[in-house]
């Protein structure tokens, strides 16, 4: 009998090498990096696929397999202007043309990118899947940041797609007004079971984006003198990454962590007593996700994607009200028994919407979908 021929997929993103490559992890990467890898990793597990990964160049060899994902190095980041904009394209095209996958998948707002990969996949009569990764890519955020011209890529971009991924409902409307066929996958990573450790403070984790505002954590920090705060920053945006740096460090009862590995932040999860996050916009964040796994209550200044913070009771929403974000946080410092439910619930979330081993079969689904169109 002939051995069934396998499903080949091709995840594209410049700095997930980080990910795969431990050596690398100081590049920025960013959620949008941690999903790619998370499934990447999952579905090369399954003989039925082949999972191939292009990326940045880093100096590293032109192809490599690392954890049964085939990598294939492209064009060095952050190259500006337009004759380094075509040779990367050239790079892109020649190394999608060898890796000839049925399926193409990106992730996020990401300029051209996503506009070259859908235009070879229409071109190569191969399927092409987009996975939204936050809020700005649908709400009119992504064209403030960009500008028109990038915006207008990415949007003929998600027309060109088969399949289009979200995280929350608020995205998923969008895309079911544009007409543009789509799938809810959630964030998912592989779930640690009886996280038994002493929990030893207040937690932070992000970028230095002004969308993050860890300016807000620090003032917080001020608040309760007695308690402990850690505050881990990825340097994105380096003039907000120095200015909290410096006045993290003058304030005794903070830790900053100039970032931290993708493979060791568990452990800062571990020990947290609660996680805060002051973004003024998400997705569906990876925090939150790894926050609840290890049983931490999620205290959130205004993000509260699917409402799942107030109606699963797995953490607080303050409303964009920081006297609202003192107050809880006192509360659930003060109330242990506010805090076991909290961090029962969050367990319990996140076991039964966040497990990998679960979900992946979700996005197996969608990709058998659309090959079968």
């Amino acid at each position: 009998m002939e051995e069934q021929k396998k499903v080949k997929i091709c995840f594209v993103a410049t700095y997930t090498y980080a990910l795969f490559n431990r050596n690398q992890e100081n590049l920025p990467v960013t959620g949008l990096d941690v999903q790619l890898y998370n499934w990447a990793i999952e579905l090369a597990k399954d003989p039925r696929y082949e999972i191939h990964f292009l990326v940045g160049d880093f100096g590293q060899s032109e192809k490599m397999v690392i954890d049964n994902v085939t990598l294939w190095k492209s064009s060095k980041p952050k190259k500006r202007g337009v004759f380094n904009g075509l040779v990367s394209f050239i790079i892109l095209i020649n190394i999608l043309r060898k890796i000839f996958a049925d399926i193409y998948v990106d992730r996020g707002a990401s300029g051209p990118i996503s506009f070259e990969v859908g235009i070879f996949s229409i071109l190569s009569r191969k399927k092409y899947v987009h996975m939204v990764a936050s809020d700005s890519d649908v709400d009119g955020e992504y064209r403030r940041k960009s500008g028109i011209f990038l915006d207008t890529l990415h949007s003929i971009a998600l027309q060109f797609a088969n399949g289009v991924t979200y995280q929350n409902f608020y995205q998923g409307n969008f895309l079911k007004k544009k007409n543009i066929q789509s799938w809810k996958i959630q964030n998912s990573f592989p779930i640690k079971q009886g996280i038994e450790v002493e929990r030893d403070y207040i937690l932070w984790v992000g970028s230095s984006y002004p969308l993050k505002r860890p300016s807000i954590f620090l003032d917080l920090a001020k608040a309760f003198p007695r308690e402990k705060f850690v505050l881990v920053l990825q340097k994105h945006d380096e003039n907000i990454f120095l200015e909290i740096e410096k006045e993290a460090k003058n304030i005794e009862n903070v830790l900053f962590f100039p970032g931290v590995p993708f493979h060791e932040i568990d452990s800062f999860f571990e020990k947290a007593k609660v996680f805060v996050n002051t973004s003024i916009y998400e997705g569906f964040p990876n925090t939150f996700v790894q926050s609840a796994m290890c049983a931490v209550p999620i205290l959130s200044l205004k993000v509260d994607p699917d409402s799942i913070l107030q109606e699963d009771n797995i953490g607080v929403v303050c409303h964009d009200d920081i006297d609202v974000l003192r107050s809880e946080l006192s509360r659930i410092l003060e109330d242990k028994n506010q805090w076991r439910v909290l961090s029962k619930n969050a367990e319990l979330f996140a076991s039964s919407h966040f497990d990998i081993k679960k979900n992946v079969d979700d996005l197996k689904k969608m990709f058998m979908n659309i090959l079968c169109e």
